[in-house]
């Protein structure tokens, strides 16, 4: 059966929660026991890691989360290649040159110093899922965050992975499960989120997006790359606090002074309304904002916040102190948008 079958198949509503049954506590102790092996002889390391699951899914996690705790993201190396591809944009000899030298250097830093960038987080996950028998795919396509820009024009900059359990189609991101990048000094953090193993998928299409767009795993095919583009910026915390956010749906919103700004999203665990906050920085200065009333039904939040005052804004939305989203709001005098 070929891909494209294979997706048609099971391209059903996939999730973590299908496996809300499933005690990863073994498979995560077996990452973790085997933390500081090498790279030297995958089969021999997957045979290790896996022995003794009972489960797929119980695999598949035990070699995610053991690359999320030794891979570190090389942001230098990154920054590196991003300069030489666009540097070389214009030269298509140069440019290809350039890939095939900076293949070579990713897989010698991959193996020697365990260290790598996305397509080499993406590469090794896939190797090690077809060691213990699952199809797992690369998905390259773009990624949207606070730091970094994409328009129309950009170049995919960014890959993740698809995996097949129990005849569907899952996502995970183990670049951005692994931790965080520092851009200025270059350093690692491991700071593991789970949001990005078997990521629910409207959550992953916020800040990111495949060139095949099979792999948005979407029900709806109206998703295009400009509402990608228009999206507000997520974090990594919208994967550790968030099942679904549905509204604001655009980073840019213009209002009439009085005028709201409505808000809708799903939790993933309980949590008390006065830990949902929004910060409106203006330029001057941040306040937190009073909200009226925030409704949660059934871990549905819906509410709406009233500007009253003219200007620009940067609004920024919390949940339990974890930082979410961030949009902007210009309010414009109530009798006219010019």
């Amino acid at each position: 059966m070929g891909i494209g079958l294979l997706v048609f198949a099971a391209n059903t509503y996939a999730q973590q929660s299908d496996f809300a049954a499933i005690d990863f506590h073994k498979a995560d102790s077996l990452a973790l026991v085997y933390k500081n092996e090498r790279l030297t002889n995958l089969p021999e390391l997957c045979f290790k890691l896996t022995d003794g699951l009972d489960t797929d899914v119980e695999r598949f996690r035990a070699v995610y989360r053991w690359i999320c705790n030794n891979i570190a993201n090389d942001y230098n190396l990154y920054k590196r290649n991003m300069y030489k591809r666009h540097r070389f944009r214009e030269d298509s000899v140069k440019l290809k040159a350039w890939n095939k030298k900076f293949q070579e250097i990713a897989i010698q830093k991959l193996l020697k110093r365990k260290r790598a960038i996305c397509t080499g987080y993406a590469y090794l996950l896939q190797q090690m899922a077809v060691q213990i028998g699952l199809h797992c795919e690369i998905v390259n396509g773009y990624a949207r965050t606070s730091t970094t820009e994409v328009n129309e024009n950009s170049a995919p900059n960014h890959s993740w992975n698809a995996v097949l359990l129990n005849e569907k189609w899952y996502l995970c991101d183990a670049t951005w499960s692994a931790g965080v990048p520092d851009p200025e000094t270059g350093m690692f953090t491991f700071y593991y989120n789970d949001g990005f193993f078997l990521g629910e998928p409207q959550l992953f299409a916020l800040n990111h997006f495949p060139i095949d767009t099979q792999w948005l795993l979407l029900n709806k095919s109206d998703y295009t790359f400009t509402d990608f583009l228009e999206a507000p910026v997520f974090y990594g915390g919208t994967y550790s606090m968030l099942a679904h956010f549905q509204q604001p749906e655009k980073m840019h919103h213009e209002l009439l002074k009085g005028e709201s700004l409505h808000y809708w999203f799903t939790l993933r665990k309980p949590v008390a309304p006065d830990k949902i906050i929004l910060k409106i920085d203006s330029g001057s200065g941040m306040r937190a904002a009073t909200l009226d009333e925030v409704n949660i039904t059934d871990e549905i939040v819906d509410f709406s916040y009233r500007f009253e005052h003219r200007g620009f804004y940067d609004v920024h939305l919390y949940i339990d102190g974890v930082l979410i989203a961030t949009h902007t709001v210009r309010v414009l005098p109530a009798k006219t948008q010019e």
